[in-house]
């Protein structure tokens, strides 16, 4: 990364604020009578709104999470680029999925709101708040502050936190372990945050939309 790397203190800030989010949010949620999506989505702005004050006061600015004013539509253009991509790998996997007998929606299952305004906040918080969200916190903070170790090490960290900040049902986590590794690869060979931004969108969006039709069908 061309970028100066984040440091430890920026971390343990960004850690710190995130924690006191979350039990603030787990507050909230047990004494208040809010949808579960709200409280997340919540709770997702607001770590967003952390992570960038703390990158922005006390880790040098946003340039050191790879996101700059001169990059954001080179790096919408790229991300639409990665997530084509990444489409035709997964329909690849899918396809031999298929030949071999194998059901590759299954590893999409994931319970959807039943009403339509819930619905509709499941796709703006899942598809847009939480994804932007989590690409500050992992590969713009995470990321950055273990390359200073090399790729390897801050792909395998980066994406391993990932997966185990994710629920995981028993079963390999196949769709966190490949977003994870997609997600740090693009933002390490395009040193722009808005790539893994924009592929996390559009991937999860993709999935909601599948698991939607699926189910009206």
């Amino acid at each position: 990364m061309e970028t100066a790397p984040i440091t430890l203190k920026v971390v343990c800030y960004v850690f710190a604020g995130i924690g006191l989010i979350e039990i603030g949010g787990a507050m909230v949620s047990s004494n208040l009578s809010l949808l579960p999506i709200v409280t997340v989505g919540g709770m997702r702005l607001l770590e967003m709104i952390c992570i960038l004050f703390i990158v922005i006061h006390v880790g040098g600015g946003v340039t050191h999470i790879g996101l700059k004013e001169t990059q954001i539509f080179s790096g919408l253009i790229k991300g639409a680029i990665w997530s084509a991509g990444g489409g035709v790998i997964v329909g690849i996997v899918f396809i031999v999925m298929l030949l071999n007998g194998l059901n590759p929606v299954s590893i999409l299952k994931a319970p959807l709101p039943e009403t339509d305004h819930e619905l509709m906040l499941y796709f703006m918080v899942g598809g847009f708040i939480g994804p932007i969200t989590e690409e500050f916190f992992f590969r713009g903070v995470l990321y950055s502050f273990f390359r200073q170790w090399g790729m390897v090490i801050a792909v395998l960290f980066s994406t391993l936190i990932f997966v185990l900040c994710h629920p995981i049902s028993g079963r390999l986590p196949l769709i966190q372990i490949s977003g994870g590794l997609l997600f740090a690869f693009a933002f390490e060979f395009e040193k722009n945050l808005m790539v893994p931004i924009i592929v996390h969108i559009v991937g999860n969006i993709t999935i909601y939309s599948i698991l939607y039709l699926i189910e009206k069908t």
